[in-house]
């Protein structure tokens, strides 16, 4: 590695934060970084500030702006959506039972939206016409209204990991154990169709892409899979780590991936084929208690050529955003050895790397944009959110 521009802001996350800054901030020029390793959130800084960004040169600078907009009765937020025109924040919560929230400029707390007998909301997703969930375990994909989840899917499988909503509103989900992905057809009352299975027990995430049609990532050997309107499939590259935790699209055919490997002296969240399931609120998300060893986020362009972006210690990507501005920016969970970051990583020529801030929780389990410069972030493990 040859050289590098970071900054470092410790700001604090409990509850929902809106994180705000300019993205097009770029205090110095590096060479080609081939690559870049964390070891940590010792490896930019020190200390704690607060509202101040602080750069490898000495240089003090202003930080993001932060602003907590609530703050709920359960521990965790499992996933945020945004409704546009005007902003409304919709937060999924693990609990007994699980509920969605709403807020926006016009409530003074949160808003009861729709609850669920499952514990858990595994993925929220908001169309432009709809709104859907997917609860776990032994639970299903439902269209959600004000006090009211209709229930459009329930699999054989214990967990729906993720879901996706194709332009032709049929519904793609991904469960485990196996790792599948069935086709939901509402033109047929959601009727499943098996679409892929994959030899791993589980597919952790689901994309809908205009390029690529579906993108999946496994949890048990870590393959990203690229799945054809047609149902033919390939892999597109082979992580070396166990786990996917995040794919995203800038829908001209590039991919940003992350994955994860875990202690393996510890518990992992997702079981292996032949063991018994056994999904709580307490190990949905990434378990403060399982030591995450490494992370690492990668670029995978419309030609399929990789390239490692992105990687780190002792913390797990949770969330990836793409900007405007050719900038990424990477939410995580840390374990007991350290807190939940937000980087930001400057995709054009050398990955300069800027630390947005970190967390007073463990974890930051959710990360939703609103706009160019307006980020959404849900937190868990502090008795809040």
């Amino acid at each position: 590695m040859k050289s590098f521009n970071c900054f470092f802001n410790h700001l604090s996350f409990i509850g929902i934060v809106i994180l705000s800054y300019s993205l097009a901030s770029s205090l110095a020029h590096a060479s080609k970084t081939l690559s870049v390793v964390l070891e940590g959130y010792e490896s930019f800084s020190t200390g704690k500030l607060y509202g101040t960004a602080i750069g490898l040169d000495g240089g003090l600078y202003l930080a993001p702006q932060t602003k907590e907009i609530a703050k709920m009765p359960e521990e965790q937020i499992t996933d945020i959506a945004i409704k546009k025109n005007p902003i409304q924040v919709f937060a999924a919560t693990a609990g007994k039972p699980a509920t969605i929230y709403r807020f926006d400029d016009t409530l003074s707390a949160p808003e009861k939206y729709a609850s669920f007998q499952q514990p858990i909301i595994s993925r929220m997703i908001i169309t432009s016409e709809k709104i859907y969930a997917a609860t776990a375990p032994n639970g299903g994909i439902y269209e959600v209204e004000k006090n009211k989840a209709y229930l459009l899917w329930k699999p054989k499988e214990n967990v729906i990991w993720d879901f996706c909503v194709a332009s032709d509103k049929k519904i793609y989900a991904a469960v485990g154990i196996p790792g599948r992905i069935y086709q939901l057809d509402p033109s047929t009352n959601y009727k499943e169709t098996l679409f892929f299975e994959s030899d791993e027990p589980h597919i952790t995430k689901l994309i809908c892409d205009s390029k690529r049609f579906l993108v999946a990532g496994g949890g048990g050997k870590g393959i990203v899979y690229e799945i054809q309107k047609n149902g033919k499939a390939y892999a597109l590259f082979d992580s070396s780590l166990e786990e996917i935790s995040q794919i995203i699209s800038d829908g001209n055919g590039n991919l940003y991936v992350s994955s994860l490997s875990r202690d393996p002296g510890s518990a992992s969240q997702l079981p292996k084929k032949g063991q018994a399931i056994n999904v709580t609120v307490e190990n949905f998300s990434i378990d403060s208690t399982v030591l995450i060893q490494t992370t690492e986020v990668y670029s995978i362009n419309s030609d399929n050529a990789v390239e490692l972006v992105f990687r780190a210690s002792n913390e797990g990507v949770t969330s990836l955003s793409l900007s405007s501005k050719n900038q990424l920016l990477v939410a995580t969970a840390g374990s007991e050895k350290e807190p939940g970051h937000v980087y930001l990583v400057n995709l054009t020529g050398n990955y300069n790397i800027e630390v947005l801030g970190q967390t007073e929780s463990l974890q930051i389990t959710a990360m939703a944009q609103a706009d160019s410069s307006l980020y959404y972030l849900g937190t868990s493990h502090i008795g809040r959110v």
